[in-house]
């Protein structure tokens, strides 16, 4: 009798325990892509960049978007797929504005910009005045450029010392005994391969290139104590300027000039 009690104790042990597996086998769990999702879901974005000069204007479906300066582009973030409408503005271009599909492997766009004819006229008026602003200025043996306008401090540290060396050559021409007058420019646009228009655009697509055919004329005296001689001297350059037009006014990025006041 207790070898049967004892038996049938067992086996009720061993149905309780099947019992136990065969509930917790039927108990529902959360997917584990759900669970994976959940967890993902906070860090999914699209980093949209838009290449186009840091002076313009950029907004998409409205809403501006920044220029991001170490990685030289403007930079959204978004938080899905599809259609946008990017608008770009630049100072002197015809706007942009574009219907872009957006997606995780179409995440870039490069700005095509096209200045219009009035503001490439008005930039070639203004750069044939500086470009003889500054002739003027470096015959008269002065280098400071602080009535002008740059694009930068960067830009105006590095010109003046161009204009500086300029001066410097100048400078040795001169002397006790040899001496010029003022100077008289005449400035002709160059022409660049098959465009009637004498501009290009620098590497960053904000400043416009203009370059000249510059001749000039001033007066010489040569007096010694054994010898004395004066003249009328004619010479030639090819002076050339980037500038761009910010805020309003023109500004310069860079230029060159190279004159000789020697009397042979």
């Amino acid at each position: 009798m207790k070898k049967l009690l004892a038996f049938l104790a067992i086996l009720s042990v061993i149905t309780f325990a099947l019992a136990a597996c065969k509930n917790e086998a039927q108990a529902p769990t959360a997917p584990e892509s759900t669970a994976k999702n959940e967890s993902t879901s906070d860090f999914v974005f699209i980093q949209y960049c838009i290449y186009a000069p840091e002076t313009a204007s950029v907004a998409l479906d409205g809403k501006s978007v920044d220029y991001n300066e170490s990685i030289n582009c403007f930079e959204a973030h978004l938080s899905k797929e599809g259609t946008y409408t990017l608008t770009i503005s630049h100072e002197g271009c015809e706007p942009i504005e574009e219907k872009v599909n957006i997606t995780m492997t179409e995440h870039e766009y490069t700005a095509e910009l096209v200045y219009s004819d009035s503001h490439i006229d008005s930039a070639q008026e203004n750069a044939a005045r500086l470009v003889e602003s500054l002739m003027k200025k470096c015959w008269s043996l002065d280098y400071s450029l602080e009535e002008f306008s740059f694009s930068s401090e960067e830009d105006r540290l590095r010109s003046e010392e161009n204009m500086a060396d300029a001066v410097s050559a100048l400078e040795e021409n001169l002397s006790a005994e040899y001496t010029v007058g003022a100077i008289d420019i005449s400035l002709t646009p160059s022409l660049s391969g098959n465009n009637d228009k004498p501009l290009g655009t620098a590497e960053d697509d904000t400043a416009l290139f203009f370059a000249f055919d510059a001749q000039y004329s001033y007066p010489w005296h040569f007096k010694s104590d054994s010898y004395e001689n004066s003249g009328e001297m004619t010479k030639k350059s090819k002076p050339y300027i980037f500038i761009e037009k910010i805020d309003g006014k023109w500004c310069i990025k860079s230029f060159h000039i190279d004159l000789s006041n020697t009397d042979f």
